[in-house]
């Protein structure tokens, strides 16, 4: 039996003034005013976790990630009939409502989330906060971005010139605050977890500052927590110029007690 420990940590780096990140493991998620944070979890049970990285400016974009992994946490990993819409919908709706008894105010968060029930994995995405999956020691983006420019690739016009269009490529097409009534998120399911692989979910904060062959490299040893305390201390050593949020899930074959006994 596959189960998974993991391991995350936020935290402002040294530009900031606040942490606009946010993350929700089951029923845990960031104090609002919290500038950093940390935990570990994992075990047989099911586990609905995520990143939300805010949007809008400093406090707006701290209660926008704030209300959704709060929103999450009151899910503690039961996701009805496996209706991803149904949540996303539901953390875009309390958001929305903020805004408008807080003078309609600009906000928003994007979403990065992971459901692993019996081994076998979910995710749920909206804007830039990406999720991989590494396997056999490769890294392989598994999530897809809702951003101008692939929104360009969408449309094969990859080789778009965006400083003459005055589009800026990492503008979001797609984000929790939007005033829409349904959100269509990216989906995958039915991803099966093998002992040794491991899930990525983090902020742009990470892979803004450090390259993809380096996550890819620290990713290949250790655990959960080891991995994220690396690969946050290397975007802060690099400079630490946005808020940088790292969770690590880590799969492991846990033998029956049969299995134990007789090294089966």
């Amino acid at each position: 039996m596959i189960v998974v420990n993991g391991y995350v940590r936020t935290d402002k780096g040294r530009i900031r003034p606040i942490n606009e990140d946010n993350f929700c493991v089951n029923r845990y998620f960031k104090a609002k005013d919290a500038d950093s944070d940390q935990l570990s979890f994992g075990g047989s049970r099911d586990i609905l976790a995520g990143i939300f990285d805010g949007i809008g400016g400093e406090k707006n974009g701290e209660m926008a990630s704030f209300i959704a992994a709060k929103t999450m946490a009151a899910f503690d990993a039961h996701l009805p009939d496996g209706d991803w819409n149904f949540l996303i919908n539901d953390m875009n709706r309390r958001i929305n409502e903020y805004a408008k008894t807080n003078g309609g105010c600009n906000m928003g968060s994007t979403a990065a989330i992971v459901l692993v029930h019996k081994g076998v994995a979910q995710i749920c995405n909206l804007g830039d906060s990406p999720i991989f999956l590494c396997s056999g020691g490769h890294l392989r983006k598994i999530s897809k971005d809702h951003n101008e420019l692939q929104r360009a690739k969408d449309m094969n016009l990859a080789d778009m010139n965006f400083d003459s269009s005055g589009i800026k490529k990492n503008r979001l097409t797609k984000y929790l605050g939007i005033r829409s009534p349904e959100l269509n998120p990216n989906i995958v399911v039915d991803i099966e977890l093998n002992e040794g692989d491991k899930l990525l979910l983090c902020s742009d904060g990470l892979t803004g500052m450090v390259a993809e062959d380096e996550i890819e490299r620290i990713m290949a040893d250790g655990g959960s927590e080891h991995i994220v305390n690396c690969l946050v201390d290397k975007a802060l050593e690099n400079g630490g110029r946005d808020n940088t949020t790292v969770m690590v899930l880590c799969c492991e074959e846990k033998k029956s007690l049969i299995g134990r006994l007789f090294g089966k």
